[in-house]
């Protein structure tokens, strides 16, 4: 494992429980274009901490597993899951700084409706959906794999994803623990 995720699997819960707020990061107020760019910014250094706790997560789950001579067919493909979701991230940021009028059809242009802009924004928000249910599972079944040196099943760790997916920000403080056991 290189040196940065080493130092996620070290994070206090507190540090973490502070990435899950800035992901969701909004500064309401005027209408000052740097607004927009705090916003982005905060998002994205908290999308980007998450993700290298997650991605930290599955190479210790991994390496526990190897040295405990378990080989899942997951340890294979765990990486896609949260470069699909750092990539429809940014390209979800650079969308939302393009003028819906600038990828209008004429068919939109017609209408008075920007369904070309929607559309490309529903597809990138159901990549990013999609990865990010990939990723909570992924994450949690390697580390529930390590902990007991078995495959476990959506069943023996599903209590984790539920609070994972909707509670983020108190998940970290229950599973940043378990991390360090492993």
């Amino acid at each position: 494992m290189s040196s940065i995720t080493t130092r996620f699997l070290s994070l206090h819960p507190g540090v973490l429980f502070l990435f899950t707020i800035m992901v969701g990061f909004n500064w309401y107020g005027d209408d000052h274009p740097s607004r927009e760019i705090i916003t982005s910014i905060v998002n994205t250094i908290g999308t980007v901490g998450l993700l290298i706790w997650f991605y930290a997560i599955c190479e210790k789950s991994v390496a526990v597993l190897r040295k405990k001579k378990k080989e899942l067919k997951i340890m294979k493909t765990y990486k896609i899951a949260p470069a699909a979701v750092l990539i429809s991230f940014i390209a979800l940021m650079m969308v939302g700084f393009v003028d819906p009028l600038d990828v209008a059809t004429e068919s939109d242009l017609q209408r008075g409706e920007a369904f070309t802009y929607k559309r490309i924004v529903f597809g990138i928000l159901t990549v990013t959906a999609i990865g990010v249910l990939l990723m909570y599972r992924n994450t949690l079944k390697l580390l529930s794999s390590a902990e007991t040196g078995k495959e476990q099943s959506f069943s023996d760790y599903y209590k984790s994803f539920l609070l994972l997916f909707f509670l983020p920000w108190i998940a970290v403080w229950f599973i940043q623990p378990r991390v360090k056991k492993i």
